[in-house]
């Protein structure tokens, strides 16, 4: 099984990558424009709706807004250091991006899974001493009981494997076999390609004037939703795994020309979950002498 001896460095790189992405996301993503829309437009989802609304009149403010995203980055740079303890930075990080979050999906009615994968690691990884290898603080010196370093990139690979199989298990229950056999997947193109983005692509109309390449994308996508119902299989299999990044990969990537949607924090997050990357760079790290004598020594 994938990461079952997965080191603190290891996990220490995740981490930086992981609170790396989400200061970059927060960085650009345009959340105090939240602030110019009518309040009424405004409608929590999930369990954040049970929050008083006095709260989101206070937090739907621009300099509010602004506050709490420059809050976040900061914590993310702390947190890609490796201060410690950990849960001390990581939970207000957690509480920042789930506001944020939800500020972005209030006024979007809609929850995008592009970055819902982001969102459920940065809320699961307070749990774990995440901190404790590949710190500017050097290695932790505290004893931990077996390896909760494995059992924390076991448990946000599946979290993640978890989140890919139940999109492709959607899509088979709600639109079945016709879903795949029928247009779907050019007119999803087609409109998405004529929507506003910040390149002008349009690829995505190709189909529609090219049977062989309308075969490809159906074709295409069939092969893509098997492969995120093979997600969970992926960390026990080598060859799932490998087959699964040479398919999912690829299409995170494409998915920016043909339906303007840029799977960059998954590509990131399934590199680093679906792949020994983070053990490689972390067996490729060379420690000062007298920290590697730390880590030796300690009990």
């Amino acid at each position: 099984m994938m990461h079952r001896n997965t080191l603190p460095a290891a996990l220490g790189i995740f981490r930086s990558v992981v609170y790396g992405t989400l200061a970059i996301t927060t960085i650009l993503r345009p959340y105090s424009r939240a602030a110019e829309l009518p309040r009424e437009w405004f409608r929590p989802w999930g369990v954040m709706e049970r929050i008083p609304a006095g709260f989101w009149d206070f937090m739907l403010r621009a300099d509010v807004i602004v506050a709490v995203q420059s809050v976040q980055v900061l914590l993310c740079l702390a947190l890609m250091a490796g201060v410690r303890p950990f849960a001390l930075f990581a939970w207000p990080c957690a509480a920042t991006a789930l506001v944020l979050d939800t500020m972005d999906k209030g006024f979007n009615l809609w929850v995008n899974h592009a970055s819902m994968g982001l969102l459920y690691v940065v809320l699961l990884l307070p749990f774990f001493p995440a901190s404790d290898g590949f710190s500017v603080l050097g290695p932790s010196r505290k004893k931990r009981v077996g390896n909760p370093y494995a059992a924390c990139m076991l448990t946000l690979s599946g979290a993640i494997g978890l989140v890919y199989a139940l999109i492709g298990i959607r899509r088979f229950v709600w639109g079945g076999i016709e879903i795949f056999t029928g247009d779907t997947i050019l007119s999803y193109l087609a409109v998405t390609t004529l929507e506003h983005w910040h390149f002008p692509f349009e690829y995505g109309l190709l189909p529609l004037s090219s049977p062989p390449l309308a075969v490809l994308m159906k074709t295409g996508f069939f092969v893509v939703t098997v492969a995120e119902l093979a997600t969970p299989f992926v960390l026990f299999n080598r060859s799932v795994r490998w087959i699964w990044l040479a398919i999912m990969i690829p299409f995170h990537l494409s998915t920016a020309f043909t339906m303007k949607i840029l799977f960059w924090e998954n590509t990131v997050l399934a590199l680093m979950l679906f792949s020994t990357l983070p053990h490689v760079l972390a067996g490729g790290l060379r420690l000062p002498a007298w920290r590697q004598a730390a880590a030796t020594a300690s009990p």
